[in-house]
């Protein structure tokens, strides 16, 4: 389980982009069987005010996710709306490890 909350205060007037932004998501990923796994995550950017400013929106990403090897995993899915204009698509990412942070090397 992944949980966030962002905020984002931006300088000027709200003439280009909205001056306050903020966003959730509530991610959840597991196994499944040998190198294939799975996610879903719910996320949602309420909405902003201002000349620039956007209606809220939630939507719903799935799919599965393969382990190609201890450092590479794959994954693949789609997004729908829940509510709001969030349109529906297709997605596929590639995680890298690229160092350990913390703890003693394997």
């Amino acid at each position: 389980m992944d949980l966030n909350v962002g905020y984002t205060h931006r300088s000027g007037n709200g003439s280009t982009a909205p001056t306050n932004a903020t966003l959730w998501t509530a991610s959840f990923g597991g196994p499944f069987t040998g190198p294939f796994g799975w996610v879903a995550e719910c996320y949602g950017f309420p909405s902003t005010s201002g000349p620039m400013g956007a209606p809220s929106f939630a939507a719903l990403l799935g799919g599965p996710t393969f382990t190609a090897r201890p450092w590479l995993v794959l994954d693949a899915g789609f997004i729908v709306s829940i509510t709001g204009s969030q349109l529906h698509a297709l997605y596929a990412g590639v995680t890298y490890n690229v160092a350990q942070i913390w703890g003693p090397p394997r």
